[in-house]
């Protein structure tokens, strides 16, 4: 046996190198940062980032920007200007449409601080400006006038529409108070608020179901506009309207007692 061992270990071939046997290298740890892998990240951070913007909007978190304005609103000839004078300058003028809008500082409350209140005209070729303001609003009176208010139902029906089916005015920022100012209460003929609140939600519901089934929906700016009321409900002010809505008599003739329900609302916004 010993001279078998031998006989191998002579044949075993002194030449050449030593036998090695290969080592596997380490594999390396594999990073998010790098290649496909940072692509892929960016594009989740990037879907993550848009889910937040969409949610903070849908719960209302812009609610910390806080909207400067107070913005009187309506159709032509619907009472704004006179009534802007009459509470914020405490005079009565004779006025006519007008393509300009009236700007002041005022309190809106004894004591409170000055805010900047405009009266903005109510021609259709400005309503695209007019919404922009009202985008910027904490609160909006909208004037209806009480007397020639069948004729523009249907006008006043669209604008309101477009007020509470902006989202930017919905949604973005500090959710404005609404007040339906209805002028011209001290006319015998004129109709009561509560009169023309019922009809306006009858027309309103036109408007929603027509903007629902996809035939208008767009607004006089030409922007897509939320989705106003429930599907299977008639409209009702209060239970659908997307801002707190508040009816108003009021009228700017004589002593101050006629503007003083829209008084006693601005005190509260």
């Amino acid at each position: 046996d010993s001279k078998a061992t031998v006989s191998v270990l002579n044949w075993w071939p002194s030449r050449g190198p030593p036998f090695t046997v290969p080592t596997m290298e380490e594999p390396k740890p594999l990073s998010l940062f790098e290649g496909a892998n940072l692509v892929y990240l960016a594009a989740a951070l990037a879907v993550l980032v848009a889910l937040l913007l969409v949610l903070t909007k849908a719960l209302g978190g812009g609610a910390a920007r806080k909207k400067s304005l107070c913005v009187f609103a309506g159709l032509p000839l619907s009472g704004k200007t006179v009534l802007w004078w009459k509470i914020f300058r405490g005079t009565e003028v004779k006025t006519q449409a007008s393509m300009v809008p009236h700007r002041g500082h005022f309190p809106l409350a004894e004591g409170g601080a000055n805010r900047e209140c405009v009266d903005f005209p109510g021609h259709l070729k400005l309503r695209s400006e007019g919404q922009a303001l009202l985008r910027e609003a904490f609160a909006i009176v909208f004037t209806v006038d009480a007397v020639d208010w069948e004729a523009r139902l249907s006008s006043n029906a669209e604008f309101l529409c477009d007020i509470m089916t902006d989202s930017e005015i919905v949604l973005n920022g500090q959710r404005p108070h609404l007040a339906v100012a209805c002028t011209k209460r001290d006319i015998g003929h004129s109709y009561k608020a509560i009169t023309i609140k019922k009809q306006l939600e009858v027309e309103i519901e036109k408007v929603r179901l027509t903007r629902a089934k996809g035939l208008s929906g767009l607004g006089a700016d030409g922007e897509e506009k939320l989705q106003l009321g429930v599907a299977d409900e008639k409209f009702r002010f209060d239970e659908h309207s997307p801002l707190p809505v508040t009816f108003l008599d009021v009228y700017a003739v004589g002593s101050d007692s006629g503007v003083q329900p829209l008084k006693d609302w601005l005190a509260t916004v």
